[in-house]
């Protein structure tokens, strides 16, 4: 719950005094600007709140920022936040001149269990200002635009925009000069642009990401395959990648050991055995409760082939899914969700954004 009001002691607030005749306002959503933002739990939001009462009674004028009330673990928070860097700088003020009136009228040494608390809720709210000072958030974004290549500089050009590419670069990217390319990553100063990931953009390419055993994720490529014009005609190209989620080393999936080789087998037959691949998954749609060796066979893989998977997954089960998973992260961040549509390298929410697919369908999902 987001809300804005004035300030009176401990309530929420939106808007407080600071400086005669001044204003300090949160800029309007400004994606070149990051935000700045601080959780606090009751007895710090209490502090700030009482810091800035008496901040404002000496310097009045305003400052504007949004605080959002959660509730997690039978516990409230409040979530502070803002784009205007000043308005966190202030707040560090007066936490500080709070801190040493609060200082002057204790016993130090003879500190009541209160007063300790009080003094390590000022301390670490002090230092969770600063942290978020020192790492402000910057919004992602991506765009589908053309890399170019001139005096050795690179930059992404499109019809509104043509910027310098920063951050981490390599050779690699000379092999895609002049290509339409999708890239994600910050702008962080007027006219160049942070990486964070970039590739080919993929026309006339649907990615499918799915879990082999969400209903959900089943639904839509039943659905996908159902419009067999589509995929024969060429019209639309169809590439199934799946989704697992990472805990340190560790890869699981939420349905278990189960899903987790069906996703192995069918990411070997997609690698392996390309032209078996759409009738493998046309008959573990048919017959969802037999072994995927008897799908194999249903899909034309001979002894050979099914043998050569039982070996991969065996010896190379890791890092099968360690490639699968660096697929995702490397090209469109974090996946958790199934079904996830990428169009033409972009996300889309639903098959009826693609050309082709007129039927709306659920927007449910298996989300890790």
């Amino acid at each position: 719950m987001i809300r804005k009001c004035t300030i009176l002691l401990l309530v929420v607030f939106q808007t407080i005094q600071l400086f005669p005749q001044t204003s300090i306002k949160n800029i309007d959503a400004d994606t070149s600007k990051p935000k700045y933002s601080v959780l606090l739990d009751y007895m710090e939001f209490s502090l700030l709140s009482d810091a800035m009462h008496d901040g404002i009674s000496k310097y009045k004028g305003n400052i504007e920022f949004e605080t959002n009330a959660k509730y997690n673990n039978n516990e409230v928070s409040w979530e502070i936040t803002t784009s205007n860097k000043l308005v966190f700088e202030v707040l560090n003020l007066y936490t500080s001149q709070k801190s040493m009136e609060f200082l002057k009228i204790i016993d130090i040494n003879n500190a009541s269990s209160i007063e300790k608390k009080t003094i390590a809720s000022l301390r670490s709210l002090s230092i969770k200002l600063d942290d978020a000072l020192k790492n402000p958030i910057w919004s992602l974004q991506k765009f589908s635009v053309i890399l170019t290549k001139e005096s050795g500089h690179y930059y992404i050009s499109s019809t509104d925009i043509k910027e310098e590419l920063t951050g981490k670069l390599n050779k690699g990217l000379d092999s895609i000069i002049n290509k339409k390319v999708t890239i994600s990553g910050f702008r962080k100063e007027s006219g160049k642009f942070e990486l964070s990931s970039i590739h080919l953009k993929k026309e006339n390419t649907l990615e499918l990401f799915i879990m082999s055993q969400c209903p959900y994720g089943i639904q839509a490529l039943k659905t996908i395959l159902d419009n067999d014009n589509l995929l024969s005609s060429k019209m639309i190209k169809l590439e199934v990648h799946y989704v697992f989620s990472k805990n340190r080393n560790t890869y699981t999936s939420i349905h278990g050991e189960q899903e987790i080789v069906e996703d192995i087998v069918q990411m070997l037959v997609r690698d392996k055995n390309p032209t078996c691949f759409i009738e493998y998954l046309k008959q573990r749609i048919l017959f969802s409760t037999k072994s995927w060796e008897e799908i194999a066979i249903k899909a034309k893989l001979d002894k050979k082939d099914i043998q050569g998977i039982k070996t991969e997954i065996s010896n190379n089960r890791n890092s099968l899914i360690q490639s699968e998973y660096q697929y995702m992260i490397n090209n469109y961040q974090l996946i958790n969700s199934s079904p996830t549509y990428i169009w033409e390298s972009e996300i889309v929410n639903s098959l009826s954004e693609i050309p082709g697919f007129q039927i709306m369908h659920s927007n449910e999902k298996c989300t890790n």
